[in-house]
């Protein structure tokens, strides 16, 4: 009993010694004490007492071993994040020495290293990824800082991480970032230079600028750290100096002893990354040819621009880059692009592709106000040379039409010059449509050429090529021969865009509302509601056959004004001398005294009304284009609906004596502008004083 109690303090005594050797991070010493410790505490079974003092101040060894580790990772992670790579090396060569020695002894400071191996991956692969984010945006200067911390951090992970994976590796199977960490390193940082010598480097933990006379005082003081002389007395009983340490020192002295073995060495280190340093002014020409192609000049100049940082990246690559190369070869690819843009508005100019032109033409200006301080790329005033040859094309196809009009003025009517004149319109109106710049400039020729064929062929000339737009009779055809219908719609467009074509326009709007004339389709969707002073609304029986029989009555009066106009037997003065007198009969009148006999006689001052309408609107149009008895599609004209809103609203089907209170609803588009106006002109010639409003 007391052998073991003297034993227990024996132990007490040794752990002391290894805690003394932990705190001056003499792990070799420390590894020996413990597993001497930890001899004599296998002894000391069924001895109670003197084993439990020894296994107490064993845990406190472990715990103060583990609480070294744990402090050792968090300045390792400091040391990551501040990029304190010097300090970072002098790190990690004292923890790869705490675990290689104490993982045999200790084996649970390895479970704290998973937090190490995760900021070291994390850190790695955001290096990684920020260089390939500010290669991606050509941000030179970046590169260059992204690409010197990574080569600096590459020693690190060429010459001790290596070393310390291994003799890791067997706890370290289920780290996901610890092998996740071995992949990236096996991607970005491997080489041959760096198996061969990066191992020497760690046995002599020395830096990668390391001179001969580095690699001598660090192979003296490595060799003194593990000489034999140094461990006696150290091991436990009856255990050999492991002298593996030793041999690693004195081969690693031998190898970097070799200038040319550091220079490899240290030429690799430089190399990393170098790869992609040489693929960036592919990528810059690869760049400007893409954001040039998809208009966006702004990114395009920028790229341009980034060229001047090219000797940035080229002091890091051996051999150096040919800036002055590639600048040339990225700047004549934007010249190229911008010298097809070019191109491409005279053939689309040629090919009458509008729409593609519009696009390029638009493109030019934004080219012109991004490199008008380019010249090496771009030709000064391109965009105002383009425009103004442009204006000088439009007028050229003007002055040819213009001649046309003038030859067909001189030798007579031609069918095929007319159709000639409507499609060179069509042509300079598709202009105006489809061509922003020049949409007045095409306006104001076409407008002169309308007034020439006024002048010269007259109204009726100018009828007949409204008729040709309007009805899309010309133009280019689609596959199936049919004009497009791009073409239709820019006719039309233009019929409305100028005075000449008003008469066309009254024609397509008597044909549109033609299925609106039908005096019975219209009755059939007449509505009538009682409105009671609560707002309480029921349907009514509508009195149709008044409205019926007014209709025709005014519908009879007005065709026979019209069929005397058209033969030039009627004026202006004699339909509003009439329709004075008719209105002159039913006065005075009040809406309290509607009479009987004012209905009878209000289809035929609408009738007047109407007919005055038409005829101070169309003027000798209708002579002019040649519309015979049973066509008047091009007179303007009130259309079913409108006459019979305006006989609703004047009673006509009512039998009150009296006027009050009548609303009609008409749907959009059917003619609220002339109901209001010939229902003013109708209470004007009663006497009454009008105040018409008009949303």
């Amino acid at each position: 009993s007391s052998d073991m109690d003297d034993l227990a303090k024996q132990a007490c005594r040794t752990i002391r010694v290894a805690i003394d050797a932990l705190t001056n991070s003499e792990y070799p010493r420390c590894r020996n004490q413990s597993m001497v410790a930890l001899a004599m505490l296998s002894l000391l079974k069924g001895h109670p007492q003197a084993s439990d003092r020894v296994a107490a101040a064993l845990d406190g060894l472990k715990r103060m071993m583990e609480g070294k580790t744990a402090e050792l990772v968090q300045d390792l992670l400091k040391a990551l994040s501040s990029y304190h790579t010097s300090e970072l090396e002098r790190l990690f060569f004292r923890l790869h020495k705490l675990v290689k020695q104490l993982r045999e002894p200790f084996p649970r400071i390895l479970e704290r290293l998973p937090i190490l191996h995760t900021g070291l991956f994390q850190h790695v692969i955001s290096k990684v990824g920020s260089l390939d984010d500010v290669i991606q945006k050509f941000h030179l200067q970046k590169v260059k800082q992204s690409v010197q911390t990574l080569r600096d951090f590459g020693h690190v992970l060429v010459s001790i991480w290596p070393v310390y994976a291994e003799s890791v590796s067997d706890a370290s199977q289920s780290d996901h970032s610890f092998q996740q960490l071995k992949a990236i390193c096996s991607q970005y940082f491997s080489g041959r230079a760096f198996g061969l010598y990066g191992p020497h480097y760690a046995a002599l933990e020395i830096g990668p600028n390391a001179s001969k006379k580095d690699v001598e005082r660090a192979g003296r003081l490595r060799s003194r750290e593990c000489h034999p002389d140094k461990h006696l007395g150290q091991g436990a009983p009856g255990q050999s100096f492991d002298d593996s340490e030793q041999k690693q020192v004195n081969n690693a002295k031998s190898a970097l002893g070799d200038p040319q073995a550091r220079q490899a060495y240290q030429q690799a280190l430089k190399g990393l990354f170098s790869s992609r340093l040489r693929e960036i002014p592919h990528k810059m020409q690869d760049a400007v040819e893409i954001r040039l192609t998809a208009g966006d000049y702004g990114a395009a100049r920028s790229i341009l621009g980034a060229t001047r940082d090219l000797q940035l990246i080229s002091a890091l690559v051996e051999p150096a880059l040919d800036i002055g190369f590639w600048t040339s070869k990225i700047e004549q690819t934007a010249k190229q692009h911008l010298d097809e843009l070019c191109n491409d508005i005279w053939t689309f100019w040629s090919n009458r592709e509008l729409k593609q032109l519009h696009s390029c033409l638009e493109r030019l200006q934004r080219v012109d106000s991004t490199f008008s301080g380019h010249s090496n790329i771009y030709s000064p005033g391109c965009n105002r040379r383009i425009r103004e040859e442009v204006r000088a094309s439009i007028d050229t196809e003007a002055e040819k039409l213009s001649q046309k009009i003038c030859k067909m003025a001189a030798d007579g009517e031609d069918r095929l010059r007319m159709y000639q004149i409507a499609e060179g319109l069509l042509w300079l109106g598709s202009i105006q449509d489809e061509l922003a710049l020049f949409k007045d400039f095409a306006a104001s020729s076409i407008s002169h050429l309308l007034a020439q064929c006024q002048d010269e062929l007259g109204p009726k000339f100018i009828f007949r090529i409204g008729l040709l737009l309007g009805q899309g009779a010309i133009g280019e055809s689609d596959a199936d021969g049919d004009i497009c219908a791009e073409r239709k719609r820019v006719g039309l467009a233009m019929l409305e865009s100028f005075r000449q074509f008003k008469d066309n326009l009254t024609q397509i709007f008597n044909q549109q509302t033609s299925t609106q004339r039908n005096i019975e389709n219209v009755l059939e969707g007449v509505k009538t509601q009682k409105v009671a002073a609560g707002g309480q609304t029921s349907e009514e029986m509508t009195s149709v056959d008044p409205l019926r029989e007014g209709f025709l009555a005014y519908e009879a009066r007005y065709e026979e004004w019209l069929k005397l106009f058209k033969v030039g037997g009627l004026q202006l003065e004699a339909v509003k001398k009439e329709v004075e007198g008719i209105a002159a009969k039913a006065r005075p009148l009040s809406v309290h005294r509607w009479t009987a006999e004012f209905r009878h006689e209000l289809p035929k001052i609408l009738a007047g009304i109407a007919a005055y309408f038409t005829m101070s609107k169309a003027g000798n149009i209708a002579s002019a284009a040649g519309v015979d008895g049973g066509d008047a599609d091009i007179l303007p004209r009130p259309h079913t609906i409108q006459i019979l809103a305006i006989l609703i609203l004047f009673g006509y089907n009512s039998s009150d004596a009296s006027l009050a209170r009548q609303l009609v609803q008409i749907r959009t588009g059917e003619g609220k502008s002339m109901i209001l106006g010939m229902s003013s002109l109708l209470f004007a010639l009663l006497g009454f004083r009008v105040h018409c409003i008009c949303y």
